[in-house]
């Protein structure tokens, strides 16, 4: 649960950020379907390294479990 809802933080805070920065460096606001857009791309992004970092613990963990056998 902890994990959805810091991917959901973490899309929203990058959408808000491209949404304040959008003005100075395009020189016009964001469309809120490219703010959304945004959002979800972050989101998936995230949720992919969690995914990753989640898999490459649980190796970690595996092979430690492994070598304390031996």
């Amino acid at each position: 649960m902890f994990q959805f809802a810091a991917t959901i933080l973490a899309a929203i805070a990058a959408a808000a950020g491209a949404g304040f920065a959008a003005p100075s460096l395009l020189g016009r606001s964001l469309a809120s379907y490219e703010l959304l857009a945004l959002a979800a791309a972050c989101g998936v992004m995230g949720w992919g390294l969690a995914a990753s970092m989640r898999r490459r613990q649980r190796k970690r963990m595996l092979g430690m479990r492994d070598s304390a056998l031996w």
